[in-house]
């Protein structure tokens, strides 16, 4: 019965299976993975209610974090209901699950999720999560068999670097063109931009902070440590957005080799919604990158209207969940979450 519903979900995402793995072919080529480095950055500043673990396994580290998250806030409902403990096989604070490279063979496979399981179990997690799994990967096999159901997730968007912005805009329609270049006109007249510096930490946070309570999914929360450590690391690339000499927003990015990584963003001003705040940022930016020897921008997950609309293109992932106690209460309950979370992410696409 679990296999029947499992295979009737895939079946109803099928338009998006070819284009999955096409990209997950992409993703082979260009490694999309921020390093190793912005995995223990986070380690040495983590959520005290969301800790990393590494587990080894043939050689292969398996980066798993246990945490926590609201049952009412997940399914959308004002029913109070607890919070409870998930394990996550992947890093919440990278873009794409990021071992499909080193995970070489089907037994492999299948003794890393039993492994992933069995270190949930330990930690009494109600629930396994493999978190964005591109569609198409070989992985997907395992985790069926396995007991694991998919769940839609935001798809990773992305872009090559033209050499300059002009050539960028120039492959938009002619009307969508027009429109961006309006509104880019007047976010030069009116926002200046700098480079962050130390002092700016606390803003930087209590920015990061705002957006953070209006996400549409809370996992980790990240901590004035971690900014700081960042805004210190020369692979870190933070930008302050100014009007008039005051600051209202900044974007992080984490440079990879020749890879920009979109991270987090923050603002505590209305005026981000004046000047086109996230969309007209994200052009900066592309406008900068190739001074930064950057060739491939990776804007991460939502807002998927506005980057489709700039000219990303979509690396379509997928939630695997598994429940591992009470699954007579947790299945209905992730059924909802399926509904609720599937409706969120085709109205953002």
């Amino acid at each position: 019965m679990l296999l029947m519903k499992q295979l009737i979900f895939l079946k109803s995402a099928s338009k998006k299976e070819n284009l999955g793995k096409i990209m997950h072919n992409e993703t082979l080529i260009m490694p999309l993975f921020e390093g190793v480095d912005w995995i223990e950055l986070y380690s040495r500043n983590s959520d005290p209610f969301f800790v990393p673990e590494k587990v080894e396994i043939n050689g292969h580290i398996l980066p798993l974090f246990h945490g926590k998250i609201s049952l009412s806030f997940w399914l959308k409902t004002t029913i109070p209901l607890p919070s409870i403990a998930v394990t996550f096989w992947g890093s919440p604070i990278t873009d794409l699950f990021p071992l499909r490279n080193k995970i070489l063979n089907d037994s492999d496979e299948a003794e890393a999720v039993e492994t992933v399981i069995q270190k949930a179990v330990e930690r009494k997690s109600w629930a396994v999560v493999v978190k964005d799994l591109p569609i198409g990967d070989p992985l997907e096999k395992t985790l069926m068999e396995s007991g694991f159901i998919p769940v839609e997730h935001d798809p990773v968007w992305y872009m090559p670097v033209h050499k300059d912005l002009q050539t960028c805009l120039n492959g938009l329609s002619k009307g969508r063109r027009r429109g961006i270049e309006g509104r880019w006109k007047k976010f030069n007249k009116l926002v200046s931009v700098r480079t962050a510096v130390m002092n700016d930490a606390e803003f930087i946070k209590n920015s990061y902070d705002m957006i953070w309570q209006k996400s549409d999914m809370r996992l980790e929360k990240l901590t004035k440590g971690f900014f700081a450590e960042a805004l210190a690391h020369p692979s870190s690339k933070v930008f302050i957005f100014e009007r008039d000499g005051m600051p209202f927003g900044f974007i992080m990015l984490w440079q990879n080799g020749s890879i920009w990584f979109d991270k987090y963003m923050g603002t505590d001003s209305s005026i981000y919604r004046e000047v086109s705040f996230y969309s007209m940022s994200i052009l900066y930016l592309l406008k900068i990158a190739p001074s930064y020897g950057v060739n491939l921008y990776v804007a991460g997950q939502g807002c998927g209207k506005d980057k489709e609309g700039l000219g990303f293109k979509p690396i379509y992932v997928r939630l695997w969940i598994k429940p591992l106690f009470l699954t007579h209460i947790l299945s209905p309950m992730l059924k909802r979450f399926i509904k609720v979370h599937s409706n969120r992410i085709f109205a953002d696409n």
